[in-house]
Parts: C-alpha cells; structure tokens; sequence
C-alpha cells in the first residue's frame, strides 16, 4: 500500500512540477557573472574481504558569482493597478544564497515565506504609478554545486528518506483520489521500483502534456483539472 500512495502522489507531484507556469506581459532580463571550477569531495574508505581500498567520488562542477534580475512592467498604461510576484532563490542542500537585495522604487513591497522555505518578492504600484516607475531590479550571490547523484540504483530495498516524505503528501490541488490513483497505475504498470515509476511518469509527462503560451494568465496547478481537459495548458 505503502507503493501504491507513493507512485500516486509522486505521479501527481511530477505533473505539477513539469507543468510548471510563467506569467504574461512581462520583461525579465537576467545577467549572471562568476566562476565555474571542478573540486573532489575527497576519498572514502571502503573494506573488503582482501583489505582497504581508498575509491574517489567523482568531481562536482561548482559555480559562484552575482545574479542580477530585471522586471519591467512598463507596458500597462497609467489607471491599473499592478501586481507583481517573484519567487527568491533559497539556501539548499547544494546551493548557498547571499546577500539577496531587491530595488522597488517607493512603491509597495514586501518578502514573505512559508512553512516550506520559499520566498517571494511581492509588489503593488498604484492606479496612480507612472508607467515608468513599474521596474524591479534583484541581485544575489550564489555558490552551486552541481548534483550527482552516483547512488541512484534499481534496487527498492531501502527505505524513503524522510526528508522526502513530506514532499509526497497529498494537498488541495495534488489529491490522492480515485482519479490521480488510476492513473497513476497505468502509466506505472509494470515497473516495481521507485526509480523505474519514476522515470516512467517523466516520460509519460513529456509525451503527453503541452504548454499552451496563448492562455492568458496562469492556472492554480490543479491536477485533476489538468487530466480532465486536453492535458494542455499553464498551471491548469
């Protein structure tokens, strides 16, 4: 059972993330300055019946330096109100953020999280803004790591991290209902570990769903509305 709800949800998950959306009517210009450079993680120690070996990791490609965002949304005319959301990069398990520094103008800003980590940049100009005026600049620096991920095997022997558990979780637009469940076995059908499930729902995503860039707006990343309709779209 405990297979079954993890290819339903990681089915669903899968189809929100590769479904991702972006948002219309605006101008983002990014410039990224910095260093790429290779370091080794080292060595371990592994024993065997014949003694001690010393085996390397492979090499991590590692990337620093500033990234500047601009958004200009100067293209409404003056008498509308303009919103603006942009998510902001966060520390991870491979990735350190610094320094994040946003320019708004006068006009109404604000940064807020939630219960998961993420940040977004929120930011309201008036009816009264000058068209001019709607420009945002973001800089930040980064380091990344580049993620390898050698231990991926097609074994289903242990057990899930739990770390990962949360992210496996039903939600509002990511069910674990009768609809989701029975696609989820179909496109599962025949696979039996996590990896193979999972690369198997990717390929399905991929062959199956379109981005539609003429809906105006975005959708709320319901899928059970996404399977409903013609599996094409932006969020929906």
């Amino acid at each position: 059972m405990k297979k079954i709800r993890r290819s339903v949800l990681l089915f669903g998950l899968m189809l929100g993330i590769l479904s991702a959306c972006g948002k219309q009517g605006e101008k983002v210009g990014t410039e990224a300055q910095g260093t790429t450079s290779a370091v080794r993680e080292g060595t371990t120690e592994a024993s065997t019946e014949k003694g001690t070996a010393e085996a390397e990791k492979p090499e991590k490609q590692v990337i620093e330096g500033t990234v500047s965002n601009t958004i200009d949304m100067t293209k409404y005319e003056k008498g509308k109100k303009i919103r603006l959301w942009v998510p902001l990069p966060h520390d991870s398990e491979y990735q350190t953020v610094d320094g994040i520094e946003y320019d708004a103008g006068n006009t109404s800003s604000v940064i807020s999280g939630d219960d998961w980590g993420n940040q977004m940049l929120y930011v309201e100009w008036d009816e009264n803004a000058e068209p001019a005026d709607r420009v945002v600049s973001i800089h930040f620096d980064v380091k990344r790591e580049e993620v390898l991920r050698p231990e991926l095997k097609e074994e289903d022997t242990e057990a899930l991290p739990e770390e990962a558990k949360k992210y496996l979780e039903p939600s509002k637009n990511l069910p674990l209902n009768d609809q989701v469940k029975a696609k989820a076995m179909e496109v599962t059908e025949g696979k039996t570990t996590d990896l193979e499930k999972a690369r198997a729902i990717y390929d399905w995503v991929i062959a199956n769903m379109n981005r539609n860039e003429e809906v105006k707006g975005c959708g709320e990343g319901d899928v059970c509305a996404l399977l409903d309709t013609t599996m094409s779209g932006k969020c929906t």
